[in-house]
């Protein structure tokens, strides 16, 4: 289990970041921001997509990271062999009469990766397959209301366009979800991990 260092007066924060009732986790929210200009400094084109994965209803199972950790482990290796993985981070939320849900932000190479509706329907595949059960429904697209968004699938982050530097903020306050500090504090599960930054290819942190 990790440490997290809770920022509540988020007045100091410099990034464009979504404002929490409890604050947020200041290493979720910074290792968002190394993540994305890591896989900038990689592609001069990203396209950064978020899709959240929830179980089916009445499911039960005892406190584990399995299920989502096979999904993600098939769903990463996927994308690396595809060569379009430049980096992710998940996010574990407990629900207040629920398993909880995970937050999926994959940072593709937008080069090869234009629209996001084919890495949902294979993360549907894949989430189906670790639940041994239909997941039809059970991943969702997280859609940003922002207007320079990707047909609001995504954001497309492009370092040599003139509007970087905006869409890079828009980027990461619409990421920055992935640091709130739940209602419902878990003390069982891990809560968040990420692909590590180097130079030589995506790998589990």
């Amino acid at each position: 289990m990790r440490n997290f260092n809770i920022v509540k007066d988020q007045s100091e924060n410099l990034l464009s970041v979504q404002h929490f009732k409890h604050g947020f986790h200041g290493e979720i929210l910074e290792r968002t921001e190394q993540l994305l200009d890591h896989a900038v400094a990689r592609s001069c084109k990203v396209y950064a997509v978020r899709l959240d994965f929830t179980y089916p209803e009445g499911y039960t199972m005892p406190p584990s990271n399995r299920i989502f950790s096979n999904c993600l482990n098939s769903l990463t290796q996927y994308l690396s062999r595809k060569k379009w993985l430049l980096g992710y981070i998940w996010r574990y939320e407990l629900g207040e009469k629920s398993l909880g849900h995970w937050h999926l932000v994959l940072l593709l190479d937008g080069n090869r990766v234009q629209n996001s509706w084919g890495i949902l329907n294979k993360a549907t595949q894949l989430w189906g397959s670790a639940l041994e059960t239909e997941a039809n429904g059970l991943v969702h697209l997280c859609q940003p209301n922002s207007p320079r968004s990707h047909f609001h699938s995504g954001f497309q982050l492009c370092k040599h366009q003139p509007e970087y530097q905006d869409v890079r903020t828009d980027v990461l306050g619409w990421l920055s979800y992935m640091a709130k500090c739940s209602e419902y504090p878990n003390s069982v599960l891990r809560q968040w991990g990420s692909s590590t930054i180097n130079s030589t290819g995506v790998q589990n942190d």
